[in-house]
């Protein structure tokens, strides 16, 4: 498993840090999840408070997303620490899911994650907001109302090729600029394509 950002995935993080409002693009396979975890574990190590909302189509990418960030998060802890990391992470997380009614908290139980359902307070303002396959979640004609809770940053994480993304998503915002960065390196197990 990877472990660290390529050179071109540190430089795309980079300029993901540029922008409070930006759309991740890149086809499948080019590490946005990956680059997404490591851009909001740098956010969670400078600010001491806060939490972060992971939006996802689906219950298992949001255990994948969990997964990744426990993992990268841990990765150089002793064995007898990463429990209590953890821990201190997935109470900073909220996980919301199609059909996007509440906010799931993270927790550990035993070797599993589990959910407590009062991750949403109404007016909570999050550090970031993630919205994985962004152009599932907004996508046209779709008849759900959703909300966007309050964010200091939101990162939309996209496939390249759903262009409709950039224009459905901002005629939702009041005149905000909608930036874009593009992942064009693709990733498959160890070897770069």
């Amino acid at each position: 498993s990877f472990s660290k950002l390529t050179p071109h995935q540190s430089e795309k993080c980079e300029q993901l840090r540029q922008f409070s409002f930006v759309n991740l693009l890149a086809p499948a396979g080019a590490g946005k999840t990956f680059v997404a975890v490591q851009y909001i574990l740098d956010i969670v190590r400078n600010e001491s408070t806060g939490r972060v909302l992971y939006v996802a189509p689906s219950k298992s990418l949001g255990y994948f997303f969990l997964q990744w960030l426990a993992t990268v998060y841990t990765l150089e802890d002793p064995p007898e620490d990463r429990y209590r990391k953890i821990e201190e992470l997935f109470g900073r997380v909220v996980l919301l899911h199609d059909p996007y009614n509440y906010g799931r908290v993270p927790q550990i139980l035993g070797s599993s994650i589990g959910f407590s359902d009062d991750g949403l307070a109404k007016d909570q303002q999050f550090l970031i907001a993630v919205y994985d396959e962004a152009h599932q979640i907004f996508r046209p004609g779709l008849s759900r109302e959703f909300s966007r809770p309050p964010a200091q940053r939101t990162l939309l994480l996209s496939d390249d090729s759903q262009s409709f993304l950039d224009h459905t998503f901002t005629e939702q915002q009041d005149m905000e600029k909608l930036e874009r960065v593009t992942l064009d390196e693709v990733i498959r197990c160890s070897q770069r394509v």
